[in-house]
């Protein structure tokens, strides 16, 4: 700013007089909570709900309009034209397994207009944590829940993001480790009852299952078989395949062992004792 001083009279008085004020330029005020927006956005206004004790929601529209540190009430100023526009309200809270997220919309909305929408916040999963004792070393588990959510390679410690919304109101953990059924370690915990939002601890072991069983198939080609008789001859005789031998006739008896196969019972045993006739 330039000041041109007009004749010869110095302005030390006139700066010291406490009645003299030099202009300056508009500034901008903050909007104030709850107050409208300027003509060409639409105001959304409203309340929050189920957001959890020590917690904020952030609050944004489809056109990426945001208010943050909301507990409950919120404005948001929506970019809107003379047209209508839809939007869709989002509002998140920070938390674990995803926090807490609710939405209304899509709703029109016009620029210079006040709507009034109101969101709940909720969240759909609980965190549960612990250890899982007696795993072998050098194996690892996979905790499961009953509704199929899973975490894997535990070698002790574990957190779980379990389902824990609408008729969902409990959970039970197994865990496994190396085949189901037999040859591996296996446990759980529960069933025990859990919150969307909520968490919780759980610590469980695992067990050696019975060993798998084994089947071993024995199979055979050919049978034998052998047979002794005894009696008195004062003969010689010969059988196919077998040497002659003498016998003496004072001899009382003879024993005669033979192996044959069986299904050539008959012909050894007929030529062993043929009498020659």
């Amino acid at each position: 700013m330039t000041i041109k001083v007009v004749g010869q009279n110095s302005l030390a008085s006139i700066l010291r007089s406490p009645s003299v004020r030099l202009a300056s330029a508009p500034q901008s005020v903050p909007m104030a909570a709850g107050s409208s927006c300027n003509g060409s956005d639409a105001t959304i206004t409203g309340t929050v709900s189920g957001i959890p004790s020590g917690k904020t929601a952030t609050v944004t529209d489809t056109s990426n309009d945001q208010q943050t540190g909301v507990n409950p009430t919120y404005t948001l100023c929506a970019k809107a034209t003379g047209s209508a526009t839809s939007e869709t309200i989002t509002a998140t809270v920070s938390g674990v397994c995803g926090g807490y997220s609710g939405s209304i919309g899509p709703i029109l909305v016009t620029k210079g207009n006040t709507y009034t929408e109101n969101i709940t916040v909720t969240s759909g999963f609980a965190l549960v944590s612990g250890t899982v004792g007696g795993i072998p070393g050098g194996q690892t588990a996979t905790v499961t829940d009953s509704t199929g959510e899973s975490t894997s390679n535990v070698t002790g410690a574990y957190s779980l993001c379990v389902e824990a919304q609408g008729s969902i109101t409990s959970q039970t953990l197994t865990a496994q480790v190396g085949p189901t059924s037999c040859g591996g370690f296996t446990g759980s915990s529960g069933a025990f009852a859990v919150a969307g939002g909520g968490s919780y601890t759980s610590n469980f072991n695992v067990s050696a299952e019975p060993a798998c069983s084994t089947t071993t198939t024995t199979s055979s080609s050919s049978a034998s078989s052998s047979t002794s008789s005894a009696t008195t001859s004062t003969n010689t005789g010969s059988g196919v395949g077998c040497s002659d031998f003498f016998v003496g006739e004072d001899s009382d008896y003879i024993t005669v062992t033979v192996t044959y196969p069986v299904s050539v019972f008959v012909p050894i045993v007929g030529a062993v004792f043929d009498n020659g006739s």
